[in-house]
C-alpha cells in the first residue's frame, strides 16, 4: 500500500522497482517510529498515536487518500471458553 501512495505521489518505490523486498517487522512502537525518524521508510499508524509520540521523534504525519483512509478496524482475541460480556 505504501509503494502505491509513493508512486502517486511522484516518488519512487525502490523495493517495488527493484523486486527486493525490504519489510521490517518490529517489536515496539518505540523501534517502529525510531526507524521512520532515521529515515528507514515509512509507516502507517492512527493520527492519535503519532499525536502522543510525535514529540519525542523527528516525524509528522501526511493524510491518506480518501479512496484507502478507511480501513476495518478489529479487536483481535484468544477464543474465549465464555464470550465477554462486551459482545452483543
Amino acid at each position: 500500500m505504501l509503494e502505491l501512495i509513493a508512486s502517486q505521489g511522484g516518488c519512487l518505490a525502490l523495493p517495488a522497482a527493484t523486486g527486493a523486498d525490504w519489510r521490517f517487522e518490529f517489536g515496539s512502537l518505540d523501534a517502529m517510529l525510531g526507524c521512520v525518524a532515521a529515515g528507514m521508510g515509512y509507516t502507517v499508524l492512527p493520527r492519535g498515536t503519532v499525536e502522543a509520540h510525535q514529540h519525542r521523534f523527528g516525524i509528522h504525519t501526511l493524510e491518506l487518500p480518501a479512496s484507502i483512509a478507511n480501513v476495518d478496524t478489529y479487536f483481535v482475541a484468544p477464543e474465549p471458553e465464555h464470550p465477554p460480556s462486551c459482545q452483543t
